[in-house]
């Protein structure tokens, strides 16, 4: 861990002499990350030190395992609990941390490359916000809003349009669809497909033909490609968190599950005309 970082319990990082910061997601203890409340309050507060790192010149994110990013099994004291955590006053919280993640991964000065280790199981901005992507054959994203009984209004809304269009972003969420590595490839999302054991490999050959040039056209062209999305971040994201926290306070959960393989995406081969 480079010294001027604090401690993270689901975050490792490291840097190269070259100036490269490697930031590995993982579960407490090790493992690929599932989701937790634990992680998305570390996230803002990590995107905000590596803003104010002068040392580093580039920032590789990845995860740990076969996942990228993994699903969130159960949430304690199940459905009656879910219930009770969703006051204003929760929100709030949900609201502030969510706003500052988004935020602060687009105010990073330096460029960043995803390297997507595999399936992507929501949260997919830690990897679409950013400069590069480059994902293994097994990787896939999908958004489990839906299936948790939530709206995916946090970020999606004005991530995805501009990336593949307003129409397939309503079939990716309304359906729960899975866009496999080909198919992100072929929409635009991905920019490389690589094995699994040159991942990193691929990353950092790519991390140091960038590092070629100088830090002062690195960091401008950053802020000029980031420049409309943190427009759209300021304007929106609030708003569509504000409306997700007033379908999550009127929802029911009474028969709420998190089960994602008993509720399994919409296979297009199953519609019929």
């Amino acid at each position: 861990m480079p010294p001027e970082y604090s401690d993270y319990r689901t975050l490792t990082l490291s840097r190269d002499e070259d100036g490269i910061l490697l930031v590995q997601l993982h579960n407490e203890g090790g493992g690929t990350l599932e989701f937790s409340m634990v992680a998305h309050g570390e996230w803002p507060k990590l995107w905000g030190e590596i803003a104010d790192d002068s040392q580093t010149r580039l920032v590789i994110i990845t995860g740990t395992g076969e996942e990228f990013l993994g699903q969130r099994k159960s949430l304690p004291g199940g459905p009656t609990d879910r219930a009770s955590l969703m006051t204003p006053k929760y929100w709030q919280q949900i609201m502030k941390e969510s706003t500052a993640h988004v935020a602060r991964l687009l105010d990073i000065p330096v460029p960043v490359i995803s390297a997507v280790n595999g399936p992507v199981w929501g949260h997919g901005e830690i990897v679409l916000l950013n400069d590069i992507v480059i994902a293994t054959p097994e990787t896939w994203f999908r958004d489990t809003h839906l299936p948790e009984q939530v709206i995916p209004t946090d970020i999606w809304h004005i991530l995805l349009p501009p990336l593949i269009g307003r129409i397939r972003t309503a079939y990716f969420q309304y359906t729960d669809q899975v866009i496999d590595a080909d198919e992100a490839l072929r929409l635009g999302l991905v920019n490389e497909i690589v094995p699994a054991a040159r991942l990193l490999e691929r990353a950092y050959q790519i991390a140091r033909h960038i590092l070629r040039q100088p830090d002062a056209n690195l960091q401008y062209l950053r802020r000029i490609l980031t420049h409309e999305m943190r427009g759209k971040v300021h304007a929106l994201v609030e708003y569509g968190l504000a409306v997700e926290g007033l379908a999550c306070i009127d929802a029911d959960w009474s028969d709420w599950v998190v089960d994602y393989q008993g509720v399994p995406p919409l296979d297009p081969a199953t519609l019929k005309a």
